[in-house]
Protein backbone atom coordinates (compact mmCIF):
# COMPACT_ATOMS: atom_id res chain seq x y z
CA UNK A 1 0.00 0.00 0.00
CA UNK A 2 1.63 3.49 -1.03
CA UNK A 3 1.92 5.79 1.80
CA UNK A 4 -0.23 8.91 1.92
CA UNK A 5 2.65 10.88 3.41
CA UNK A 6 4.64 10.06 0.16
CA UNK A 7 2.43 10.56 -1.83
CA UNK A 8 1.91 14.11 -0.61
CA UNK A 9 5.62 14.70 -0.18
CA UNK A 10 5.96 13.63 -3.91
CA UNK A 11 3.70 16.44 -5.36
CA UNK A 12 4.94 18.95 -2.82
CA UNK A 13 8.72 18.14 -4.05
CA UNK A 14 7.33 18.59 -7.67
CA UNK A 15 5.53 21.80 -7.33
CA UNK A 16 7.87 22.89 -5.26
CA UNK A 17 12.41 21.48 -5.61
CA UNK A 18 14.20 21.41 -2.31
CA UNK A 19 17.65 21.59 -2.19
CA UNK A 20 19.69 18.22 -2.47
CA UNK A 21 20.84 17.10 0.54
CA UNK A 22 24.56 17.37 -0.18
CA UNK A 23 24.86 20.07 -2.91
CA UNK A 24 22.04 22.36 -2.70
CA UNK A 25 21.10 22.23 -6.16
CA UNK A 26 17.30 22.39 -6.82
CA UNK A 27 15.48 18.99 -6.78
CA UNK A 28 12.42 17.52 -6.48
CA UNK A 29 13.55 14.64 -4.48
CA UNK A 30 15.88 14.86 -1.20
CA UNK A 31 18.97 14.08 -3.83
CA UNK A 32 19.56 15.52 -6.89
CA UNK A 33 20.37 12.75 -9.80
CA UNK A 34 24.31 13.57 -9.81
CA UNK A 35 24.81 13.61 -5.72
CA UNK A 36 22.48 10.29 -6.40
CA UNK A 37 25.18 8.75 -8.77
CA UNK A 38 28.07 9.66 -6.99
CA UNK A 39 26.94 7.96 -3.79
CA UNK A 40 25.85 4.85 -5.80
CA UNK A 41 29.25 4.85 -7.05
CA UNK A 42 31.56 5.60 -4.49
CA UNK A 43 34.21 2.96 -4.19
CA UNK A 44 36.19 4.12 -1.17
CA UNK A 45 35.05 3.88 2.57
CA UNK A 46 34.01 6.98 3.97
CA UNK A 47 35.70 6.10 7.30
CA UNK A 48 38.90 4.55 6.44
CA UNK A 49 39.08 5.75 2.63
CA UNK A 50 40.03 2.09 1.76
CA UNK A 51 38.87 0.35 -1.37
CA UNK A 52 35.35 -1.07 -0.95
CA UNK A 53 35.38 -4.63 -1.75
CA UNK A 54 32.17 -6.66 -2.39
CA UNK A 55 31.25 -6.75 1.16
CA UNK A 56 32.07 -3.47 1.86
CA UNK A 57 35.41 -2.09 3.80
CA UNK A 58 37.40 -4.75 5.10
CA UNK A 59 39.54 -2.94 7.53
CA UNK A 60 36.41 -1.11 8.87
CA UNK A 61 34.61 -4.39 9.57
CA UNK A 62 37.35 -5.95 11.56
CA UNK A 63 37.37 -3.10 13.72
CA UNK A 64 33.50 -3.29 14.35
CA UNK A 65 34.04 -7.33 14.79
CA UNK A 66 31.62 -7.98 11.59
CA UNK A 67 31.80 -9.38 8.22
CA UNK A 68 31.33 -6.71 5.95
CA UNK A 69 30.34 -3.23 6.66
CA UNK A 70 30.16 0.12 4.39
CA UNK A 71 28.75 3.74 5.65
CA UNK A 72 27.65 5.39 2.97
CA UNK A 73 28.20 9.18 3.80
CA UNK A 74 29.35 11.66 5.92
CA UNK A 75 27.78 13.34 8.37
CA UNK A 76 28.33 16.62 6.53
CA UNK A 77 26.32 15.18 3.81
CA UNK A 78 23.10 13.27 5.38
CA UNK A 79 22.98 14.63 8.42
CA UNK A 80 20.25 17.51 7.99
CA UNK A 81 18.01 15.26 5.78
CA UNK A 82 18.21 12.59 8.03
CA UNK A 83 17.39 14.98 11.08
CA UNK A 84 14.45 16.40 8.51
CA UNK A 85 12.75 12.89 7.46
CA UNK A 86 12.92 11.77 11.12
CA UNK A 87 11.27 15.05 12.57
CA UNK A 88 8.54 14.99 9.84
CA UNK A 89 8.42 11.05 10.01
CA UNK A 90 8.02 10.71 6.14
CA UNK A 91 9.02 7.48 4.47
CA UNK A 92 12.19 7.43 2.76
CA UNK A 93 10.52 6.30 -0.22
CA UNK A 94 12.65 9.05 -2.12
CA UNK A 95 15.40 8.11 -1.49
CA UNK A 96 16.02 4.32 -1.45
CA UNK A 97 18.69 3.65 0.68
CA UNK A 98 18.57 -0.23 0.24
CA UNK A 99 19.76 0.54 -3.47
CA UNK A 100 23.27 1.31 -1.95
CA UNK A 101 23.68 -2.13 -0.09
CA UNK A 102 26.80 -4.29 -1.25
CA UNK A 103 25.95 -7.42 -3.23
CA UNK A 104 27.52 -9.88 -0.54
CA UNK A 105 24.58 -8.05 2.17
CA UNK A 106 21.75 -9.10 0.15
CA UNK A 107 23.12 -12.55 -2.23
CA UNK A 108 21.39 -14.95 0.34
CA UNK A 109 18.75 -14.86 3.47
CA UNK A 110 19.17 -13.33 6.05
CA UNK A 111 17.54 -11.29 9.35
CA UNK A 112 17.18 -7.36 8.56
CA UNK A 113 17.62 -6.17 11.86
CA UNK A 114 17.64 -2.01 12.90
CA UNK A 115 19.61 -1.10 15.96
CA UNK A 116 16.55 -0.32 18.64
CA UNK A 117 15.78 2.85 18.77
CA UNK A 118 14.98 5.38 22.21
CA UNK A 119 11.66 6.37 20.60
CA UNK A 120 10.79 2.46 19.59
CA UNK A 121 10.61 1.04 15.81
CA UNK A 122 13.39 2.93 13.87
CA UNK A 123 12.19 5.38 10.93
CA UNK A 124 14.26 3.60 8.31
CA UNK A 125 12.11 0.75 8.55
CA UNK A 126 9.16 3.12 6.87
CA UNK A 127 8.60 2.67 2.88
CA UNK A 128 10.27 -0.78 2.88
CA UNK A 129 9.92 -2.62 -0.59
CA UNK A 130 8.27 -5.98 0.19
CA UNK A 131 11.36 -8.33 -0.49
CA UNK A 132 13.15 -6.57 2.09
CA UNK A 133 10.18 -6.33 5.21
CA UNK A 134 10.44 -9.75 4.52
CA UNK A 135 13.14 -10.15 6.28
CA UNK A 136 12.90 -7.46 8.89
CA UNK A 137 12.99 -9.45 12.37
CA UNK A 138 12.70 -7.26 15.79
CA UNK A 139 15.18 -9.01 17.27
CA UNK A 140 16.48 -6.12 19.79
CA UNK A 141 15.38 -3.61 22.36
CA UNK A 142 17.06 -0.87 24.16
CA UNK A 143 17.53 -1.26 27.88
CA UNK A 144 14.96 1.16 29.45
CA UNK A 145 17.82 2.28 32.49
CA UNK A 146 20.44 3.32 29.84
CA UNK A 147 21.15 6.65 29.24
CA UNK A 148 20.59 7.99 25.21
CA UNK A 149 24.34 7.71 23.51
CA UNK A 150 23.28 11.31 21.97
CA UNK A 151 23.53 12.61 25.28
CA UNK A 152 27.41 11.36 26.51
CA UNK A 153 30.31 12.22 24.99
CA UNK A 154 33.05 10.05 23.38
CA UNK A 155 34.24 8.27 26.87
CA UNK A 156 30.81 7.88 28.35
CA UNK A 157 29.36 6.47 25.33
CA UNK A 158 31.61 3.91 25.49
CA UNK A 159 30.56 3.37 29.13
CA UNK A 160 27.17 3.50 28.77
CA UNK A 161 27.32 1.04 25.81
CA UNK A 162 27.58 -2.33 28.18
CA UNK A 163 24.60 -4.22 27.89
CA UNK A 164 22.87 -0.93 25.93
CA UNK A 165 20.22 -3.40 24.29
CA UNK A 166 18.80 -6.79 25.46
CA UNK A 167 16.84 -9.31 23.35
CA UNK A 168 12.96 -9.28 22.98
CA UNK A 169 11.20 -11.76 25.05
CA UNK A 170 9.86 -13.44 21.71
CA UNK A 171 12.73 -12.98 19.51
CA UNK A 172 13.25 -15.86 17.09
CA UNK A 173 16.46 -15.84 14.76
CA UNK A 174 14.96 -16.34 11.45
CA UNK A 175 18.83 -16.87 9.55
CA UNK A 176 21.83 -17.25 10.72
CA UNK A 177 22.84 -13.84 8.93
CA UNK A 178 21.87 -10.62 10.23
CA UNK A 179 22.14 -7.53 8.39
CA UNK A 180 22.41 -4.49 11.06
CA UNK A 181 21.38 -1.39 9.97
CA UNK A 182 21.39 2.58 11.64
CA UNK A 183 21.09 5.71 10.29
CA UNK A 184 23.98 7.51 11.87
CA UNK A 185 27.18 6.24 14.02
CA UNK A 186 29.88 7.91 15.86
CA UNK A 187 31.62 6.02 18.20
CA UNK A 188 30.52 2.71 16.93
CA UNK A 189 29.90 1.50 20.49
CA UNK A 190 25.79 0.53 19.24
CA UNK A 191 27.40 -1.02 16.70
CA UNK A 192 30.12 -3.16 18.58
CA UNK A 193 27.27 -3.88 21.12
CA UNK A 194 24.47 -5.00 18.90
CA UNK A 195 26.78 -7.44 17.15
CA UNK A 196 28.23 -9.15 20.52
CA UNK A 197 24.63 -9.69 21.95
CA UNK A 198 23.81 -11.29 18.23
CA UNK A 199 26.66 -12.87 18.25
CA UNK A 200 25.41 -14.53 21.80
CA UNK A 201 21.99 -15.47 19.96
CA UNK A 202 23.47 -17.75 17.21
CA UNK A 203 24.28 -15.23 14.24
CA UNK A 204 27.71 -16.39 12.53
CA UNK A 205 27.92 -13.68 9.77
CA UNK A 206 26.63 -9.99 10.55
CA UNK A 207 26.86 -7.35 8.04
CA UNK A 208 26.37 -3.56 9.30
CA UNK A 209 25.47 -0.34 7.13
CA UNK A 210 25.10 2.79 8.43
CA UNK A 211 23.35 6.03 6.40
CA UNK A 212 26.21 8.70 7.39
CA UNK A 213 29.03 8.38 9.59
CA UNK A 214 29.50 11.63 12.29
CA UNK A 215 32.84 11.99 14.14
CA UNK A 216 32.80 13.59 17.60
CA UNK A 217 36.34 14.24 17.70
CA UNK A 218 36.31 16.96 14.28
CA UNK A 219 33.14 16.94 12.87
CA UNK A 220 34.61 19.35 10.13
CA UNK A 221 37.32 17.11 8.33
CA UNK A 222 35.96 13.89 9.17
CA UNK A 223 37.23 10.54 10.65
CA UNK A 224 40.90 9.95 11.75
CA UNK A 225 41.97 7.11 10.06
CA UNK A 226 44.73 6.23 12.55
CA UNK A 227 41.98 6.78 15.77
CA UNK A 228 40.03 3.47 16.88
CA UNK A 229 36.77 4.94 15.65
Amino acid sequence: MIHLNWISRLLLGIAFPVPCAICSHSTPDPLCEACFKSLRHRNRCILCLKPLGVSGCKTCSKRLGIDGFKALSSYDELGKWILFTKMEEFPPTLFPWWEFLPGEFTSAKYDLIFIPSSKGDHWMENGLPDELRNSLLSALDRNPSKLSQKLLNRKERKENGVNLFIPRDDFEKGSKKALLIDDVMSTGTSMRTCVSLLRSLGYQQIYGFILAFQNLRDRSTGYNANSNM
